[in-house]
Parts: structure tokens; C-alpha cells; sequence
């Protein structure tokens, strides 16, 4: 029984739990009043943020985890990330804050490598009025609890991804 107890707190001090996001709602969303066929999604940068390899890691991690997310929890939604967007709903999200920890970092070089820290704003507009349909700031940063692979920016990434689909379902009639 010891050796039970001693092996499930290594193991949650090892791989930890998943990471929180923090919400600020600017405007609240509202629903589209018809049904959304398309997302168009854009995944851009604030000033402070350089545009290097972990921005853009980020952006496609995002892209893809909110993609599949979206075929999932929201079927019948088409997520497009290029082209002119003609209709449906356009959601921007904007990195606003962004530490990279990686999952070897944090494993090499533990609390010493730092917090990993993720904010974004979605903003959320209907194509054809031009009208914002919401707004919100969504943010995490690793803490100890989360475990040494818990925070990392990986782990951030996925729990984003699925605070924005969440978000986006919300905004459509679907």
C-alpha cells in the first residue's frame, strides 16, 4: 500500500493535471441568429511578441488544436485559416502574452526554467454585418500543482484551444 501511495504522488508530481485558463469577458457574445457554416480563423500577434520560432510554433499549434477540437464539438463547421472570407463568422485571435516552456525543459531544468505564460484575446465578428459578436481575453501560466510536465506551453496550448471552441460553438446556431 505504501509503495501505491508513494508511486501516485511521483506520478502527480511528474506528469501533474491540466492547465487553468483565466477569462475575462470584454463583450459578452452573442449568438448568431442564422447558422455558421464558416469560421475563418486568424491567429496573429501583439507588438510585444516577436514574430520567431516559438510564435509561430504557437500559432500553428493553435490552428491544428482548434481545428480538430472544432470537427468534434461543433460538426458541421468548416475552419478555414486562408483565403477572403466572404461569410460566416471570423475569429481573430490576437497572442497577447507568450513564455515558450517545453516539455524537456521542464524536465531538465524543472522550476529553474521559469513559468510558462499564454494570453490571447478572441474577438469574434459576423463577416457580412461587421458586427462584433464578442470579446474575451483568455490566459494561463504554469503553476507547481500542474507538475513538472504540467506546465508547459503545450499543455496551455490544448487548454486554449478548447476554451476558444467552446466560444465559437457558443457564437453559432449550430
Amino acid at each position: 500500500m505504501k509503495k501505491l501511495v508513494v508511486a501516485f504522488i511521483a506520478s502527480f508530481l511528474f506528469l501533474g493535471c491540466a492547465s487553468n485558463v483565466s477569462q475575462t469577458t470584454t463583450q459578452p457574445i452573442v449568438k448568431s441568429t442564422s447558422p455558421v457554416n464558416v469560421i475563418h480563423l486568424v491567429v496573429s500577434r501583439s507588438e510585444s511578441i516577436p514574430e520567431d520560432k516559438d510564435f509561430l510554433s504557437v500559432k500553428q499549434d493553435l490552428i491544428t488544436q482548434i481545428s480538430e477540437k472544432a470537427k468534434v464539438k461543433i460538426p458541421n463547421l468548416r475552419i478555414l485559416t486562408t483565403g477572403e472570407p466572404t461569410s460566416g463568422l471570423v475569429a481573430n485571435i490576437e497572442i497577447q502574452e507568450l513564455r515558450v516552456v517545453s516539455g524537456a525543459t521542464r524536465f531538465m531544468a524543472g522550476a529553474i526554467s521559469g513559468k510558462a505564460k499564454l494570453g490571447a484575446r478572441l474577438e469574434i465578428t459576423d463577416i457580412s454585418s461587421k458586427q462584433k459578436k464578442g470579446e474575451l481575453l483568455l490566459g494561463t501560466s504554469s503553476k507547481f500543482s500542474e507538475g513538472i510536465l504540467g506546465g508547459t506551453t503545450g499543455r496551455q496550448v490544448k487548454a486554449v484551444s478548447e476554451q476558444i471552441v467552446n466560444h465559437l460553438k457558443e457564437s453559432t446556431s449550430n
